[in-house]
């Protein structure tokens, strides 16, 4: 067993509160940014563009994910002031993945860009930023997994329980480390976030299994339906880009 106490607030000055997962996802979002911007530079594109679009992606990715976790954890939820108060934690990843596509997808055509290349120069930066994002989990002591007789279990709620936080954290490092190799190698505009999408659908649904949350059909989680429905599309535009381009 390992040891384990949440620190969901990290500074608390009375009149001003730094959260732990706030300050991650903060940091997070950084790190991506840079990387981002970074890469498309390297491309021939103004990175002006990127930290534009962020904003955009941003602020998706807040009310699609605030909008998931409601629709699934809405119990958790003790009155209305509550629903808005985000930088406590209470995100659903999927929703603001979808959140954040879409006003991603927006800021493109309205600004004329070739939507697929921005999300492969954005790929390798998604599961970086959640790896981040997961510490910030592990701090607050949320997205914790099911009890395990596992010797690095964590005592937590009454049991020891898998640090599904740092199982994500690594993985998710891991495929940021495969889709930065990946990236000189596609042969098609799409072809590296599409991949992304394909490689955590498949992680998440797994790791479901030993995450604490509710059951919602079949046995399965939110999480993993999504999941499911997200692979099957990645893999559908994939093999038809594949197509498309030989």
């Amino acid at each position: 067993m390992l040891p384990y106490t949440p620190h969901p607030v990290l500074l608390d000055l009375g009149f001003l509160k730094i959260y732990s997962w706030g300050f991650m996802v903060a940091v997070a979002f950084i790190a991506a940014t840079i990387l981002a911007a970074r890469e498309a530079k390297r491309k021939g594109i103004n990175p002006e563009k990127i930290y534009s679009l962020v904003t955009y992606i941003i602020i998706g990715a807040i009310i699609g994910s605030r909008i998931g976790y409601l629709l699934f954890d809405f119990n958790n939820i003790a009155n209305f002031l509550d629903i808005f108060k985000f930088w406590e934690g209470g995100m659903a990843f999927h929703g603001g993945f979808i959140g954040g596509i879409l006003f991603g997808f927006f800021y493109t055509k309205k600004n004329k860009l070739n939507f697929w290349e921005i999300t492969d120069i954005c790929a390798p930066s998604i599961p970086l930023a959640q790896a981040i994002g997961r510490i910030g989990c592990f701090l607050r002591g949320c997205c914790y997994g099911i009890e395990t007789t596992l010797p690095w279990g964590i005592n937590y709620l009454g049991g020891i329980r898998h640090p599904t936080q740092i199982y994500s954290s690594i993985a998710l490092f891991g495929i940021f480390i495969f889709l930065s190799k990946q990236k000189n190698k596609k042969n098609f505009n799409g072809a590296l976030f599409l991949t992304y999408i394909i490689i955590y659908s498949v992680f998440r649904f797994f790791i479901e299994f030993i995450r604490a949350g509710p059951r919602v059909l079949l046995g399965l989680t939110g999480a993993q339906i999504v999941s499911i429905i997200l692979f099957v599309i990645a893999i559908f535009i994939f093999l038809r880009f594949k197509k498309k381009n030989g």
